[in-house]
């Protein structure tokens, strides 16, 4: 029994020591420092994930619709006078959500940009659309009106030629 008791009392000694205590301070703001940058580390690694993702979807999709202009331009040849199609509308609305949310996209993007202290890339110059003429409705002929007839075409063909 007696070598339990200085057994504990040893220990108890270690514990209590203040050179025990600053030991495990320093151990666990250590650990905290290791944490906190790994954090940080995992949150860049994540930034540059999202950037890297952006850029693969942009040049993807840049080049996903030069190829459809490109066929779409070999194939047919629009007239001006074509009216949209609803298909068309339905485009035109899907353009326009993505537009709408482009937006805050762009808006996350620059904040990883800058947390990552890259410079943002410069802004696509924009095409201005072509100018869309109105269809214009072919206007109809008037039918020819009836006339009266003359004497002269009142009377019956001759069968005899006529001399002139």
């Amino acid at each position: 029994m007696e070598r339990i008791k200085t057994q504990a009392n040893t220990l108890w000694q270690l514990l209590t020591a203040p050179s025990t205590a600053n030991a495990y301070q320093q151990a666990i703001a250590l650990t905290w420092s290791i944490f906190k940058e790994t954090a940080q580390l995992l949150l860049y690694v994540l930034f540059l994930t999202v950037v890297l993702g952006e850029w693969f979807y942009r040049t993807a999709t840049n080049a996903g619709r030069n190829t459809r202009t490109w066929i779409e331009t070999l194939q047919h040849q629009p007239t001006a006078t074509e009216a949209k199609d609803p298909s068309q509308l339905l485009q035109d609305t899907g353009k326009s959500l993505l537009a709408a949310g482009q937006s805050s996209l762009t808006q996350v993007l620059n904040t990883a940009r800058e947390q990552l202290g890259i410079e943002a890339p410069p802004a696509p110059v924009a095409k201005a659309p072509a100018p869309v003429q109105p269809a214009i409705a072919p206007t109809p002929t008037p039918a020819p009106t009836p006339t009266a007839p003359t004497p002269s075409d009142s009377s019956p063909p001759s069968d005899t030629p006529t001399d002139a």
